[in-house]
């Protein structure tokens, strides 16, 4: 299932990737919905590389992300289920592999995987981190408690699983992903290839890269975080705060670096929402000191 957006331009190495490893249609359903009522080009892009082998759905109305994430999920007919982002894509023996994981676990509802992270010209940036606690069948969502690389891409969950725990939430644009799997992990377990077998792209029209400029992302996150706290015992909530007051002070100093005054106030607001006063303080001292440095070895 491929949730599109405003990604014509990725969407045919997307596509090309699937249709790579097609298993015919009497064994695997593949279908785009687009969440733009506006968009004619997505169906063209659909139609050019795939004829009739693809569904193609527009929702009348652009339901945000998650809802597009639950579109998908209510037309999905198949036992396994991947939401592979329009922008992102798979690499060889992608199905062959997580299918024979979730053949051997069938107790199992959610298969997994490495991916790599690629930018607007696919390159690769980085690579997930490998997860050995979950290449053995586990409950335990702990591991990714205080950071994800469990990229969309790379996850496949049973359609029974979703049709039980419910779909993604629909009140937050970031973090979506991360609050699904948490949640799939503790009520129907995981298991995990080291392969990198998916890629995740990353550019400045994804949803990440759209909410940064208002440090968005960051209060969402945090969000997140606190239902976390209230649903985990012993969740690190006033450490993942002070990471994500990091997070934002780092955006906020990137902005500064591009000449854009508000995204950089917005992020240094966000910043000293999460930051205690005295890190604030010590934060402080030290970029004075470096700056101080710099002023003396130049």
């Amino acid at each position: 299932m491929i949730p599109a957006y405003r990604c014509n331009e990725y969407l045919p190495e997307c596509l090309r990737s699937v249709l790579a490893q097609d298993l015919g249609p009497q064994q695997m359903q593949i279908a785009v919905v687009n969440d733009d009522p506006n968009d004619d080009d997505c169906g063209e892009v659909v139609r050019r590389f795939a004829g009739e082998r693809i569904e193609y759905h527009r929702n009348e109305r652009n339901l945000g992300a998650g809802g597009n994430f639950n579109r998908c999920l209510a037309l999905a007919k198949r036992d396994l289920v991947l939401v592979l982002h329009g922008d992102c894509f798979l690499k060889e023996h992608y199905f062959e592999r997580l299918s024979a994981l979730a053949i051997q676990h069938p107790n199992v509802g959610m298969i997994a995987c490495r991916a790599d992270g690629v930018g607007e010209d696919s390159v690769v940036n980085w690579v997930s981190l490998r997860y050995r606690e979950f290449e053995s069948p586990t409950h335990d969502d702990s591991p990714i408690w205080e950071s994800l690389h469990l990229m969309p891409s790379a996850v496949v969950v049973r359609r029974e699983v979703y049709a039980r725990i419910g779909g993604f939430r629909e009140d937050i644009a970031n973090g979506q992903d991360w609050e699904m799997w948490s949640r799939a992990i503790r009520k129907a377990g995981i298991v995990m290839s080291p392969e990198v077998l998916a890629a995740y792209r990353q550019h400045a029209d994804s949803i990440t890269g759209r909410t940064r400029r208002s440090a968005q992302n960051v209060r969402e996150l945090v969000q997140l975080c606190e239902l976390f706290a209230s649903e985990i015992p012993g969740y690190p909530l006033e450490r993942m705060r002070r990471a994500f007051g990091s997070m934002a002070l780092a955006q906020a100093l990137e902005f500064k670096r591009r000449g854009d005054a508000e995204g950089a106030a917005a992020n240094l607001r966000a910043w000293r929402e999460l930051t205690p006063w005295s890190a604030r303080v010590v934060t402080g001292a030290k970029r004075v000191v470096r700056t101080m440095i710099g002023r003396t070895t130049g």
